[in-house]
Order: C-alpha cells, then sequence, then structure tokens
C-alpha cells in the first residue's frame, strides 16, 4: 500500500513539474518584461518587418537583454497573412554581431542590421506601474499651433495584467499639447497579445481629452520632448 502510494505522489510530482515547464515555455513571451532594466546599450526592443520567402514580409518584436553574465533574446513574430510564431533563449554576442534563429546581424547605435540591409530600429520603452509603452519609430511629430508646442506620435502599451474586456495590448495614435498639458487618444486598437498581436478585439475612437498628470507614461513622454 505504502510503494502504491508513493508512486502516485511521484506520478504528481512528475506531471506538475512537466504541467509548470510546458506553462512557461509557452507563456514566457506573453509575461510582462516591464521589470527589467537596460545597463548596455545593445540592451532593449527592436522592431521592423523583415523579408520572407512565401509571406509578405515578418513583423517582428525582439526584446534583448544580459543578466548573470549571459545573453538573452525573446522574439516575436507575425508573419503577415499567416500565423505567428515565438522563440527565446541564450545568443552570443562577437563584438558587435550576432546569431539567432540563424540569422546573422550586427548591433549598432539605434537598429540590428541583417543581410540585405533589413533593420530593426531600437523602440523607446517608457514604464509605468502597471504598462509599459513603445514608441514606434519615426512616428513622432512636432510642430506649433498659436505658438504652443504639439506632438503627435504613435505607440504600443503593454498591460501587466489583463483588462477589463480581455485584452492585454492596445495601439495607437496619440496628440499632446504641451502647454496645455493635454492629451487625446485617435484609433486605439486593443488585442489580446502583447506588442498588438493575437485576436483583434476592438477599436475605440473616442478622441476623449485627458490630463497629462495623470498618466504616468505620458508624463515621461512630456518631460521627455515638450522641454
Amino acid at each position: 500500500m505504502i510503494k502504491i502510494l508513493h508512486f502516485f505522489i511521484v506520478l504528481i510530482l512528475v506531471s506538475n513539474a512537466f504541467s509548470m515547464s510546458k506553462k512557461s515555455k509557452n507563456d514566457i513571451f506573453d509575461e510582462d518584461k516591464s521589470y527589467l532594466e537596460f545597463n548596455l546599450p545593445w540592451e532593449g526592443y527592436y522592431h521592423g518587418v523583415l523579408p520572407c520567402d512565401k509571406c509578405e514580409g515578418v513583423d517582428t518584436w525582439l526584446l534583448l537583454y544580459a543578466r548573470d553574465g549571459k545573453n538573452f533574446f525573446e522574439k516575436k513574430e507575425k508573419f503577415l497573412g499567416q500565423k505567428n510564431r515565438h522563440s527565446f533563449g541564450e545568443f552570443r554576442l562577437d563584438k558587435n554581431t550576432a546569431k539567432i534563429d540563424g540569422k546573422s546581424f550586427s548591433i549598432n547605435k539605434n537598429a540590428l542590421e541583417f543581410d540585405g540591409g533589413f533593420k530593426l530600429q531600437k523602440i523607446e520603452n517608457f514604464k509605468g506601474d502597471f504598462s509599459s509603452f513603445l514608441l514606434l519609430p519615426n512616428s513622432l511629430l512636432k510642430g506649433k499651433s498659436n505658438k504652443e508646442k504639439i506632438l503627435s506620435f504613435k505607440g504600443i502599451t503593454n498591460f501587466k495584467n489583463l483588462q477589463n474586456g480581455g485584452y492585454k495590448s492596445l495601439k495607437a495614435k496619440y496628440f499632446l499639447r504641451c502647454k496645455k498639458k493635454v492629451y487625446q487618444i485617435f484609433r486605439a486598437s486593443h488585442y489580446d497579445k502583447r506588442y498588438a498581436m493575437g485576436n483583434f478585439i476592438h477599436v475605440e475612437n473616442k478622441r476623449n481629452i485627458f490630463n497629462i498628470d495623470d498618466n504616468k507614461i505620458i508624463k515621461k513622454i512630456y518631460n521627455k520632448y515638450c522641454y
């Protein structure tokens, strides 16, 4: 009887360990990474569209970071017109070159450069308490209206937890008035996965006016680009 009981205990422990391992592999890309602190010049988020032989292109998000003397990557790919793919693991860095998933690239100041001149641009990451904001490159525009500085930009908000409505990220355009310290959100598209990937849920275009001081992330963008 004791042997049988011992057998079932071991079986349960092995089953739980397998379940936890399987969960970590499946869910690691959807975990919140806003806790990461970047200390090396090449650490951070990169984004762009890479070429694809059998699709329209690969919308790619790549996170590079170093911990405990090792280099890690997490990559999320959306094959345009097809399905998504996730990968993660360690990579070796030889001076300014590296290879991930069989593709070599060089690390420059603000981009990763692949063969053929294709690039993943480095993305500014602004942290909040329960979310992080990725400012999409080349989307930031500055102007003036009645002597007031105006900012317009696009970005993706990744939330730490699942939000009411079943979404974990939203992609939107923002319009910020520096002197009045207010901003508006245009066409906010919501998704059930981070990085504006996964299933599209819905879009909002209410254009309500918000106070900059009420949003820690927008306040950081305001402090950096308004003055």
